[in-house]
């Protein structure tokens, strides 16, 4: 090599030319060094970059100087628009996870809730022209039956005399001339609700000085009674009782109704405080394991928790369920009833069920072991029984459920009741709800008995506003973690 010419010593032992990185240039005349130069000034100009939200709602990257670039993105604010919510809910349903969408307070402005199916409807609201004699429906006239309910919702066939249910919704007013003082668990009217199942009895409170009798108007104001039948002692009550039906006479006004679903919910100067209440309706309506059950019908079968307790009202109107048939039948056994046996009831469940609640047995004596087939033992019964259910519903789900601990059973043999139901749950696959072990109602406790009790005295039925309300809550539980088909 010249003695010109500088080199370096590579690590193999022989000599390199030294080429300085600034000699070497690209087609533009720039060298490598001044290429380093400009990345490492980009990069401290990068560090000097940030992000800032302006004034007009964008956000921005802001220079160190204050100077913004380009034109800005838009955020979407916490109120979300009808289309962004129904690309969120849509998501939810394809991947499953619907019944966990969760929504924070406030996500959601009033102004955005017009996905509520929502429609101002006119009604007509008519006002009831005077009652006259031409209005009235003397009880002389009606059909009558034997027998009448007593206060528990039991019927009972050796006393007095029932009228043919009426829709309460023709009613305007009822007049009771005479009512036995002495019958004091009985009514001389009975409500009934959408499906003709007991709720209650009124009476009147006038005593009449020279009849010794009760008297007086009939004043219910319980929304769920949509029938109602009288009851008579003898065709002497029958004379001057009446009821007069409402008249299509008097004024009329009109005025404009907001709808959800096929339900009036208010007038139209109403709709703010409206849209506040009914969006979270329609987020619950949204939940999928409650929604699955609309237009659904179901089974309920029993004795007179079931008969007579109406917590199935609840499970149809929570559910939105088309339909509950009740075949539960008062002071029997579900199994050995002569009048009314387990043969008889399957053959009369309606085969359009999607699903059967088999709640208590609470009036029988457990016998035998848990795989007898023969009818000379409760097992035995029981194991007919629930395989002539599932033969005629193979595909739909069953609820077996033992009844709660009670005045009259709550020893070994309930107890053991309550085992077996466990056991032929497991062993037909069912699903089992144990109220004997876990349920609210304490028949010992006269606190409990009070708030759950019928009429705040009874220690084995249960009233409609807690404790039937308490009994749905445990059925409504289970039925949403039951599989039923859905999307097919």
């Amino acid at each position: 090599m010249s003695d010109k010419m500088k080199v370096r010593e590579g690590t193999d032992g022989y000599s390199y030319p030294y080429t300085s990185p600034d000699l070497v240039v690209d087609e533009n005349g720039k060298s490598a060094t001044k290429k380093f130069d400009d990345i490492s000034s980009q990069f401290k100009d990068i560090a000097n970059l940030s992000l800032t939200k302006h004034t007009d709602g964008k956000v921005y990257i802001k220079k160190q100087d204050g100077t913004l670039l380009g034109n800005g993105i838009e955020i979407p604010t916490n109120t979300v628009t009808d289309e962004q919510l129904t690309s969120i809910i849509q998501s939810k349903i394809d991947d499953g996870s619907l019944s966990a969408l969760s929504i924070a307070d406030g996500s959601i402005g009033v102004e955005k809730l017009s996905f509520l199916t929502e429609e101002k409807n006119t009604i007509t609201n008519t006002t009831d022209a005077d009652t006259t004699e031409s209005n009235k429906i003397y009880f002389s006239s009606l059909n009558y039956k034997a027998g009448m309910y007593n206060n528990s919702g039991s019927y009972v066939s050796s006393i007095g005399e029932t009228s043919d249910l009426i829709d309460f919704s023709t009613i305007n007013e009822i007049y009771i001339s005479k009512w036995n003082k002495n019958w004091t668990n009985y009514g001389a009217v009975t409500g009934y609700d959408s499906d003709k199942n007991f709720i209650r009895n009124y009476s009147p409170t006038e005593l009449d000085a020279t009849t010794g009798t009760l008297k007086g108007y009939i004043n219910i104001t319980d929304s769920n009674i949509k029938y109602i039948s009288f009851t008579v002692e003898n065709d002497t009550y029958k004379e001057e009782s009446y009821y007069t039906t409402k008249s299509s006479g008097g004024s009329t006004t009109t005025e404009s109704y907001l709808k959800y679903g096929n339900e009036y919910i208010g007038t139209i100067s109403e709709e703010t405080n409206i849209k506040k209440t009914y969006s979270s309706k329609k987020i619950d309506d949204l939940d999928f394991n409650r929604a699955k059950w609309k237009d659904k019908k179901i089974i309920v079968d029993g004795e007179s928790l079931t008969a007579n307790g109406n917590w199935h009202t609840y499970l149809k109107a929570w559910l939105s369920l088309s339909a509950v048939y009740n075949h539960a039948v008062a002071g029997v056994s579900m199994t050995y009833t002569a009048s009314n046996p387990w043969r008889t009831r399957v053959e009369n469940y309606e085969t359009d069920a999607d699903a059967i609640i088999l709640l208590g047995d609470h009036n029988s004596i457990i016998s035998g072991v848990i795989d007898d087939t023969t009818d000379d033992t409760w097992f035995g019964q029981w194991n007919q029984y629930l395989q002539a259910i599932i033969a005629k519903f193979p595909t739909k789900p069953i609820i077996l459920a033992s009844h709660w601990k009670t005045d009259a059973q709550h020893g070994d043999n309930a107890k053991n009741k309550a085992i077996a139901f466990k056991n032929l749950s497991d062993k037909y696959g069912l699903h089992y709800v144990d109220f004997f072990n876990d349920f609210i109602f304490r028949y010992d406790n006269t606190e409990s008995v009070t708030k759950f009790g019928l009429n705040g005295t009874d220690k084995v039925h249960l009233n409609k506003t807690y404790g039937n309300e308490a009994v749905a809550q445990r059925f409504y539980e289970e039925l949403k973690k039951i599989y039923i088909p859905f999307f097919n």
